[in-house]
């Protein structure tokens, strides 16, 4: 992945670290997120989405791309629980926003398997095209959400509980945070 990170997602993204004082940092915002009553919370988004993937394959006929299926729904869990997106990733089929992480994962599983060759500037330019083209588009889309996010807690509003409250207050107690800091962590 350090080829990828060396070339695409803005300043850090897919950045893979360990054992450094930036991976220390980030370990310690994410930790709280994981504690019993933290994850209590995330059980009803959840509970949502296995609702909806009921309602998709009771609606649907005929054969089925389980594989797409199952990628909508990891997402539509990630984006409820860690950003509390209002999306429906299983309703909304292939949206922009769909084909955009359908786009990630599918580029980053083809780059794992071509291993080091992936990294080569030479190589596999299509792929990392649409590689670029849909990380920009998925972070300007959480950049958006995560400005409208910094303004209600700016004026004092209550706040969903999910992931990103936990990263945001964690980097709030250093003062506002900035966005694309905060981007590069979501994103790293």
């Amino acid at each position: 992945s350090s080829g990828i990170n060396a070339e695409y997602g803005g300043r850090k993204a897919l950045a893979v670290e360990s054992d450094t004082p930036v991976w220390c940092r980030k370990r310690s915002i994410m930790d709280p997120v994981f504690k019993r009553s933290a994850l209590v919370g995330l059980v009803e988004p959840m509970k949502k989405t296995l609702q909806d993937l009921g309602q998709y394959l009771s609606a649907r006929e005929g054969m089925l791309e389980i594989t797409q299926v199952m990628k909508w729904v990891t997402m539509d869990i990630y984006c409820k629980c860690f950003l509390n997106f209002g999306c429906d990733f299983i309703a909304e089929g292939q949206s922009e926003l769909n084909e955009s992480c359908s786009e990630v994962f599918r580029i980053v599983d083809f780059a794992q398997k071509n291993g080091p060759l992936f990294a080569l500037p030479w190589r596999f330019r299509e792929e990392k095209q649409r590689l670029a083209s849909a990380l920009k588009f998925l972070r300007i889309t959480i950049k958006e959400h995560l400005e409208k996010r910094l303004e209600e807690i700016e004026r004092g509003e209550t706040h969903s509980h999910d992931i990103l409250d936990h990263i945001v207050q964690a980097n709030t107690r250093r003062g506002m945070p900035d966005v694309e800091d905060i981007l590069d962590d979501l994103s790293s």
